[in-house]
């Protein structure tokens, strides 16, 4: 029997190597027949348990695999028992559980037999579908972000009289673009906790936000579409914040509130206020920033399906961010 191992002793023995290939297919993903050209079986080993052998019957495979399969398999072991040839069959199993069936004919003449190899490719087939899934939401995601910068550019540029005012604002929004994704894909694209975006927005601007940031309330989980445009609200927050606190030639004193309602659809609403004296949307160029006044009255509230309001009271701004949680999962 040719090709039978890579390599074997000349001490042998046929039941002992039969033993061992049944022992190493039955932790495999692999079954095994071999039948008579006439169709009978001589061995099955290993048969995925999706199928089964009548205990009061000899097996054939109509029985075994069902009219449709069976006869499939049979119009193929024709084939092959005439041409010789090694051919192979994709299909679905019961449970849309996937397998390959590899015909072969082995042996000569009158001592030539059927062999066939049936491999188990569910997992495999499972893991192609998800690594696609997963390249379609990368696409989608990837030109959903492009979108965002081209609208950031564009938007930024509209608002600086030259280059050297342009770079630093521009830089910073595309940090906050940054600093969202990096906790989105962390997370396995499920996307942020809230308290955890703060932070990572904060991180840019402040050495010690404890000590100029109040944080009360909630924590809930946002979409990754959700972490992205209210990153980038507290982003433009931040900024302001900070260069209020700077007009006053004071630090930045900041309170964080994130409230979410206990019935379905779960309502959250984020309010930020902070002491300010003068004009609001200073940007890190210390220009009026038309764009952060866009990004909190519009751009966030509008792509998380949500609203947003700025006041002022006293010497404080106030704006409040309300939208309906995105289903999680």
């Amino acid at each position: 029997m040719p090709h039978r191992l890579t390599w074997e002793s000349k001490k042998s023995k046929d039941s002992a190597f039969r033993d061992f290939i049944v022992r190493a297919l039955n932790q495999s993903y692999v079954g095994a027949t071999l039948q008579s050209l006439d169709g009978r079986y001589i061995y099955i080993a290993n048969l995925p348990d999706c199928w089964h052998v009548k205990a009061d019957a000899e097996p054939d495979e109509m029985q075994m695999f069902g009219e449709k399969l069976g006869a499939a398999l049979g119009e193929i072991r024709n084939r092959v028992e005439t041409g010789g040839e090694v051919e192979h069959l994709l299909t679905t199993g019961p449970e849309e559980r996937r397998f390959e069936f590899i015909i072969t004919r082995t042996g000569n003449g009158a001592d030539s037999l059927i062999h066939t190899t049936i491999i188990e490719l569910t997992e495999e087939h499972r893991r192609e579908q998800m690594l696609r899934a997963l390249l379609r939401e990368v696409s989608h995601r990837s030109k959903n972000l492009l979108a965002i910068i081209l609208s950031i550019v564009s938007q930024t540029a509209r608002g600086a009289s030259t280059l050297s005012t342009f770079l630093p604002v521009f830089r910073g929004r595309i940090y906050s673009l940054a600093q969202s994704q990096d906790l989105v894909t962390d997370s396995s694209w499920r996307g942020a906790q809230f308290r955890e975006l703060l932070r990572a927005q904060a991180a840019k601007y402040l050495d010690h936000a404890d000590a100029v940031m109040t944080v009360n309330g909630a924590d809930p989980l946002l979409s990754p579409n959700e972490a992205l445009h209210v990153g980038l609200a507290l982003h433009e927050l931040l900024v302001d914040a900070i260069a209020a606190a700077a007009a006053l030639g004071a630090r930045p004193e900041i309170t964080v509130t994130c409230e979410v309602s206990g019935t379905d659809p779960r309502q959250i609403e984020i309010t930020w206020s902070h002491t300010t004296s003068g004009p609001d949307f200073l940007s890190e160029a210390g220009q009026a920033d038309a764009f952060a006044s866009v990004v909190l009255d519009r751009i966030a509230p509008a792509a998380v399906g949500g609203t947003g309001t700025i006041e002022r009271q006293d010497n404080h701004f106030i704006y409040r961010l309300t939208f309906e949680q995105a289903p999680q999962g």
